[in-house]
């Protein structure tokens, strides 16, 4: 399945699951992909690496298929044992991923989306340069998604709470790549 169209078609099918178990995942992974691939293509980074990262923004989150409902959806803070459950969901997508052959280049992003560059994420808790390019950049539009987003246990901050607090993360999120994003935001392209 080398063909574009039928990746897409994957990918598409993909979403429809994750849309009908979570209808949030679905629009915060639209927003994710669209923030990722306005990063990708500021910094230029040769096409074939800007769809690849648009992909895994699409699919970053897959993984919360495994995740029980009562979790995604719970209103209050999540219980230790409830975070650790949620803290399975980039092994669980990259297994997912891991199933189609096309979108190999897509599965270290995704299992590496919530590692930290001070190495505090998961799952390896990688840092710094250990930490792929495409996944630094899905970690800054992922962050920046769920603050402006409402959910079940808080309210959307304005973009302005949300730009102020992303800037303030330049210790676990990439610094450099938090800089172009909120240009990007400054600039009404995303």
């Amino acid at each position: 399945m080398d063909n574009k169209q039928d990746i897409l078609e994957v990918i598409n099918a993909l979403l429809m699951v994750i849309d009908i178990k979570d209808h949030y995942t679905m629009s915060h992974s639209l927003l994710v992909m669209d923030y990722a691939q306005s990063i990708a293509e500021k910094l230029k980074l040769p096409k074939k690496e800007q769809q690849t990262i648009r992909f895994a923004g699409f699919l970053h989150d897959t993984g919360k298929i495994a995740i029980p409902d009562a979790i995604l959806q719970k209103p209050g803070p999540l219980s230790s044992e409830e975070y650790e459950t949620i803290k399975t969901h980039p092994q669980e997508g990259a297994k997912i991923i891991g199933q189609i052959t096309s979108l190999k280049d897509i599965l270290p992003l995704v299992l590496y989306h919530h590692e930290r560059m001070d190495g505090s994420g998961y799952p390896e808790g990688r840092k710094n340069d250990e930490i792929p390019l495409g996944s630094k950049i899905l970690a800054v539009a992922d962050t920046y998604s769920a603050l402006i987003s409402n959910r079940p246990y808080k309210s959307a901050l304005s973009a302005t709470e949300s730009a102020n607090i992303l800037n303030s993360l330049g210790n676990i999120l990439d610094p450099f790549l938090i800089k172009i994003f909120l240009e990007e935001v400054a600039n009404g392209k995303v």
